[in-house]
């Protein structure tokens, strides 16, 4: 934790990673729902 540009990278990183698997996690989740709503109805 004593480098501060590595931090930063890091978190800017993390930042990326996380919008990735949530917005694919957002989009499996909508699949599902469509699917089981359309197969239920």
């Amino acid at each position: 934790m004593t480098a501060k540009t590595p931090g930063i990278l890091l978190t800017r990183t993390h930042r990326i990673l996380v919008g990735i698997v949530v917005a694919g996690a957002v989009i499996i989740a909508g699949i599902g729902f469509a699917g089981s709503y359309a197969a239920v109805r």
